[in-house]
């Protein structure tokens, strides 16, 4: 299939950051993206010289449907004599293309900070957040009560281990885990 009639959400772009243009881009950029995703990356080296590469912006954008590549140059007609078919790539894969802007995966090269990246999805840096197991959040949850609770009471909430495994977001557990708790000393009273 030839490159210009393949479709694709998701754009990326490099702006050389000296051009008289690239921000006048990246205005256009945030104009016509419902996503989109900006970072200056100004102490890249190459790796196998060590020289400081030119600064340069990497830029993502994500449009609400799919694209054509000549409709999304369409998008940049103002600036075709910097703009090319080529300058544009197709991303396949939009939480690489993401990770990728600080390098995050690329330890060998300079590590940016996900803050440098200059973005209108609030949910950005929910892709750098370590995932974490259902027992990691039970203990998360149970360790940071510890101090109020009693051996007695830590013991009736760790029999509902199970429950709590089958529940879907750290809110439910930790509301469950308090009514729990609240039952117990309804019954108990406060233990030592």
């Amino acid at each position: 299939m030839k490159k210009n009639l393949q479709s694709a959400r998701s754009w990326g772009l490099i702006l050389p950051a000296e051009w008289t243009e690239t921000l006048d881009i990246i205005a256009n950029v945030k104009k016509i993206a419902q996503k989109y995703y900006l970072i200056l990356h100004d102490s890249d080296y190459d790796i196998e010289t060590g020289e400081c590469k030119k600064p340069h912006y990497h830029v993502l954008f994500t449009y609400k449907s799919p694209y054509r590549l000549p409709t999304v140059v369409n998008h940049f007609s103002e600036f075709s004599d910097k703009l090319k078919d080529n300058s544009f790539e197709r991303i396949i894969n939009i939480t690489g293309a993401k990770r990728y802007l600080v390098h995050i995966d690329n330890p060998e090269k300079h590590q940016y900070k996900p803050d440098q990246v200059e973005t209108n999805d609030s949910q950005f840096k929910d892709i750098f957040i370590q995932k974490r197991s259902k027992d990691e959040v039970i203990d998360m949850i149970t360790h940071s009560s510890q101090d109020i609770e009693s051996e007695a009471e830590r013991a009736f909430l760790e029999g509902f281990r199970p429950v709590f495994q089958t529940m879907t977001n750290t809110y439910q557990i930790g509301m469950y885990r308090l009514n729990l708790l609240r039952a117990f000393r309804a019954m108990h009273g406060r233990t030592k």
